[in-house]
This record gives C-alpha cells, sequence and structure tokens, in this order.
C-alpha cells in the first residue's frame, strides 16, 4: 500500500511505523488525523486518542476522522477477523476522557466482507485549543 501511494506522488510524506510511537515522538503540530480503518487494528483507543490530543507547537483546532467496526456490550473484542470491533459507549467515553467533543457519530457499512456490509461508526471528533 505505501508503494502504491509513494507512486500516487501527491504525499508531501509517508510514514510506516508503529502510530502511537510516531505520535509520542513527533514534535509536529496536526489539525487532521484521518484514521479510516485503523482503529481496527489497534483495540485500545486510549493511547492514540491520548498522543493526538497531546499540545504540539501552533495547535489551535484537531479534527480526528474515525471508523471502527460496531460490536455490543462494553469495551472493545477481537473478531475472527483479527480486528477488533469497538462498542459505542466505550468510543465516546474514550474520545471525552482525553479531551475531544464528539461533534459527529453515526452508524453506516464500513466495508464488504464476504459480500456482507460490515456494521461500523463513523466519528468526527475536535479538540478545543484550551484542552490543548
Amino acid at each position: 500500500m505505501v508503494a502504491v501511494a509513494a507512486r500516487k506522488g501527491i504525499y508531501d510524506r509517508l510514514v510506516t511505523e508503529d502510530l502511537v510511537s510516531f505520535l509520542t515522538r513527533s514534535t509536529e503540530s496536526y489539525d487532521l488525523f484521518v484514521a479510516t480503518d485503523v482503529l481496527v487494528y489497534l483495540g485500545g483507543t486510549g493511547a492514540p486518542l491520548r498522543c493526538g490530543a497531546e499540545p504540539r507547537p501552533a495547535r489551535s483546532l484537531l479534527y480526528l476522522f474515525n471508523s471502527t467496526e460496531s460490536c455490543g456490550g462494553e469495551g472493545y473484542c477481537l473478531r475472527t477477523s483479527g480486528r477488533y470491533a469497538h462498542a459505542l459507549g466505550y468510543l465516546q467515553q474514550q474520545a471525552v476522557r482525553h479531551g475531544f467533543a464528539i461533534v459527529t457519530c453515526r452508524t453506516a457499512g464500513i466495508r464488504k466482507e464476504k459480500g456482507a456490509w460490515i456494521t461500523g461508526h463513523l466519528m468526527v471528533l475536535r479538540l478545543a485549543p484550551a484542552v490543548a
């Protein structure tokens, strides 16, 4: 995927590194994170949200767009597909815990697997400057 993205020649920079490690050591400021089909491979969302919320230089407002597979109950679970599914309440709790306001959240088919839609959540979160 990275090689295909590089051939497109549209990205300023491509990084292949663990997400939390990269965000922890990065001193760059970001206004937007797009994490579609990312959190399904991480299980707990606390570490990436915490890293995204940490103060960076010249940040005025940060948005995080993410998609996750949904599950019932509380917390998250590992599916037989090797991906994690997250309960909506857990996602909302983690967002608020790390200083994000939920701009919007909706349930949608996020990917097809074996011809059937996988139900998930599409969320837009906002980190206000006062939190950063």
